[in-house]
């Protein structure tokens, strides 16, 4: 064998080398990060939510963003500190869901959006970093 035709099948040796190893770290990362159980996490969900007699519907999509629809006799009933305090529990019980199944950062909270029956938006995310609610309505 020549040494032109040597340097090419050290050269190919390398490039197939490097290849399987990428490859192998990839399928290593992938099979070592955590997946999340959504399952699970929107059925400890649906339990908490189904036990507030307020709270008609919940929907998600996916990252870590809520809409929550509310009967709304009790929401327009209620006072501007119930509803504060309403929010902030919803808020925060979400939140916690959340980081238990990895679906967000421990350093993360999720952004709720609460909607009356008629598709009003009653409440958002407070600014910043908070679990407070802005009432709207």
């Amino acid at each position: 064998m020549n040494d032109e035709k040597k340097k090419g099948l050290y050269l190919l040796s390398i490039v197939a080398s490097s290849l399987i190893i990428i490859f192998s770290i990839t399928t290593l990362i992938k099979m070592s990060s955590h997946k999340v159980d959504y399952d699970s996490m929107n059925k400890e969900i649906m339990e908490y939510v189904s036990k507030l007699d307020n709270i008609k519907d919940i929907k998600s999509n996916g990252d870590g963003i809520y809409k929550i629809m509310l009967e709304s006799d009790s929401w327009y009933a209620g006072m501007e500190r119930d509803k504060m305090v309403f929010c902030k529990n919803v808020n925060e019980t979400l939140t916690v869901i959340c980081q238990k199944y990895k679906a967000i950062r421990d350093t993360q909270a999720v952004d709720v959006y609460y909607y009356d029956e008629d598709g009003i938006k009653v409440a958002e995310p407070g600014k910043g970093v908070t679990l407070e609610s802005k009432i709207l309505h």
